[in-house]
């Protein structure tokens, strides 16, 4: 059994009026952001997820990803490979947080330490990268959101 149908699976077609189908294909992250969050919940899901046939909830994830692109003026083509950028980036995000080497409690100190022994002058985007990290307040969200 796979646990997705807690994941939003259809876009709120009231926050997005049918005449702009360009604006209503930006619910896409909203339904990566709930499959990444139902994947963190069960993270025995990811293993399962590329190597089982979909049954009726991936089905319902697919479509309603796929219908967002589609509706929002995406070409067959370019909908399968927006799929496969939102699917498969979702996963390996959500792999990544679940694999992580620090913990987030000590995200901050790990970036600060990193800064004081790094040789910034040759990774500077590296450093402005993790230079965030190491003042933030909340450093679960350092592997959650680029946006500090």
């Amino acid at each position: 059994m796979l646990v997705t149908s807690k994941a939003t699976t259809s876009p709120n077609r009231s926050a997005f009026p049918a005449r702009n189908p360009l604006r209503r294909a930006a619910i896409t992250p909203e339904m990566a952001v709930s499959a990444h969050e139902t994947f963190m919940k069960h993270p025995w899901v990811n293993a399962l997820w590329s190597k089982r046939g979909p049954g009726p909830e991936k089905l319902a994830h697919m479509e309603a990803i796929l219908r967002v692109l589609r509706e929002g003026g995406f070409s067959v083509d370019q909908a399968c490979r927006g799929y496969h950028a939102v699917t498969m980036h979702t996963l390996g995000f959500t792999l990544q947080a679940l694999d992580f080497p620090i913990d987030s409690t000590n995200m901050k100190a790990a970036a600060t330490a990193f800064l004081e022994s790094a040789d910034t002058e040759a990774i500077p985007y590296v450093v402005e990268h993790v230079q965030p990290i190491s003042t933030i307040r909340n450093p679960a969200m350092s592997l959650s959101s680029c946006s500090i």
